[in-house]
């Protein structure tokens, strides 16, 4: 794993997100040591989908939580009642898998309803158009 990490890569450490600032490397023993720096950057789990009537498919969407993000919840619009999701709360990040069958011309809407240690919340949208 260490081989594929550059600087500016964001590591999760004990539910906290960090950006590599540094990292030194020695070649005969393998040990790396790192300078992070705390990433309180935004994280906005938003994507827009385009799929052809008349065809399906999988969408895999990444779940990236924004610092003292507590859980995501996740909800459909009512014209996707044969739409897929492989979670509904997400405690952590991850993937979240969305089945569309093939079905005609619309417009899907994916809640994702973020809630914060400090009770604040925050709405965001995944949108499958399918025209």
């Amino acid at each position: 794993m260490l081989t594929t990490l550059k600087l500016n890569d964001r590591l999760v450490i004990r539910d906290k997100r960090y950006l590599i600032n540094e990292m030194q490397s020695d070649l005969t023993t393998g040990d790396v040591d790192f300078s992070l720096i705390s990433d309180f950057s935004e994280v906005k789990p938003i994507t827009y989908i385009i799929t052809p009537v008349g065809t399906g498919g999988v969408q895999s969407i990444a779940i990236l939580f924004s610092n003292g993000a507590s859980e995501v919840r996740v909800s459909k619009s009512a014209n996707a009642s044969n739409v897929t999701l492989s979670s509904v709360l997400f405690t952590s990040e991850g993937y979240l898998i969305i089945g569309v069958p093939p079905n005609g011309a619309r417009t899907i809407t994916i809640t994702l309803d973020t809630e914060y240690l400090n009770g604040n919340k925050d709405i965001n949208y995944i949108i499958i158009n399918q025209q």
